[in-house]
């Protein structure tokens, strides 16, 4: 008996040891602080992921804008390269006309030059320049003015001529800018409008539409008077005039129009190429911006990401341990309780 109370006593000593070290175990385990970070952890990847939303979006739509702008920044440098390119063309021509036009008024006549500039007519304009040539009468009115084209217009013309005292030896026209009135109608007049002095001159030269026409005409002229037809022939009472198809020297009229168009076009098209440039350069800035904004929002989405990627590993590990915690804590709740029943 007496040994049985001793094994029997023994038995307890170690219920009461095994209770007290899964007592102390179970002392030691708390879930708290792993559900207080798998809260926390939790709330930082819905922020995350709030983030990373949003960084996806904003940079699709980024990627939409930039090539939005690329299309719109190629099509500017077409446009300004074609404008550019047209604009070249322009200047091109201008610049070969001007050297006709220079030579058949004369501009490159060194002797004469020297003698404009010696009595201060050098940057006087050209009659050639201040004229205005009803279209498909151009050369009319060129054969008839033929020598006077390069003439000088003065102003305070009676003034001026007092301070001349010599001629140029290839001798020179010089006339009054004063611009005149209109013409008598069915003569060249009627269709040029320019200095008076020319005006007056050409009031006595009558227009006819065909030659049949002059022919006719000329048996009914006054003395003084002639009559042309648009291709520049030239018929008096008793005379005719035909005009010379020398093409450096002619068209000078029609070419000193289309040179003030092409002066229209060259300074508008100056403009367009500046305007475009500047088009051009606020594209490209726009790019430039875009581009650094999506390089940092880029950015950003990575570190999230990778971020997101260490956060999900960290709330993964806590949720075994909190589900190994409660088990072992749940093994010690039924084990204490078993050994207290004994």
């Amino acid at each position: 008996e007496k040994v049985r109370v001793q094994q029997m006593e023994r038995a307890q000593l170690q219920i009461d040891e095994r209770l007290k070290r899964l007592s102390a175990e179970q002392q030691t385990l708390n879930i708290g602080p792993i559900q207080s970070s798998l809260f926390d952890v939790d709330a930082e990847l819905t922020n995350l992921n709030n983030e990373i939303a949003e960084s996806q979006g904003r940079l699709q739509s980024l990627d939409s804008d930039l090539q939005g702008l690329r299309d719109e920044r190629s099509a500017a440098e077409t446009a300004l390269h074609e404008t550019r390119q047209s604009l070249q063309t322009a200047r091109g021509r201008m610049s070969s006309l001007e050297t006709l036009q220079q030579a058949a008024l004369r501009q490159d006549d060194a002797e004469l030059n020297a003698w404009l500039r010696q009595n201060n007519l050098h940057e006087l304009p050209r009659l050639a320049s201040a004229l205005q040539v009803e279209s498909g009468w151009e050369s009319a009115v060129e054969h008839a003015l033929d020598g006077l084209l390069q003439a000088p217009l003065l102003p305070q013309f009676a003034d001026k001529l007092r301070g001349i005292a010599n001629a140029p030896k290839a001798g020179t026209v010089l006339m009054d800018h004063v611009i005149g009135s209109g013409g008598n109608a069915g003569t060249l007049a009627s269709k040029t409008t320019g200095p008076s002095a020319v005006i007056e001159f050409l009031s006595g030269v009558y227009t006819a539409a065909t030659n049949e026409e002059a022919l006719a005409r000329m048996a009914t002229l006054n003395p003084g008077e002639s009559v042309v037809t648009q291709d520049g022939v030239w018929r008096g009472r008793n005379w005719v005039r035909y005009p010379r198809r020398d093409a450096d020297r002619g068209g000078v009229i029609a070419r000193g129009q289309l040179l003030k168009q092409l002066k229209v076009q060259v300074e508008e098209q100056s403009e367009q190429v500046l305007d475009k440039e500047r088009i051009l350069g606020e594209l490209r800035n726009r790019i430039q911006a875009m581009e650094n904004e999506r390089r940092d929002k880029s950015g950003r989405f990575e570190q999230a990401r990778a971020r997101q990627a260490q956060r999900m590993a960290f709330r993964q590990a806590q949720a075994v341990r909190l589900e190994q915690t409660e088990a072992r804590m749940n093994a010690l709740t039924k084990d204490i309780e078993t050994l207290n029943a004994q």
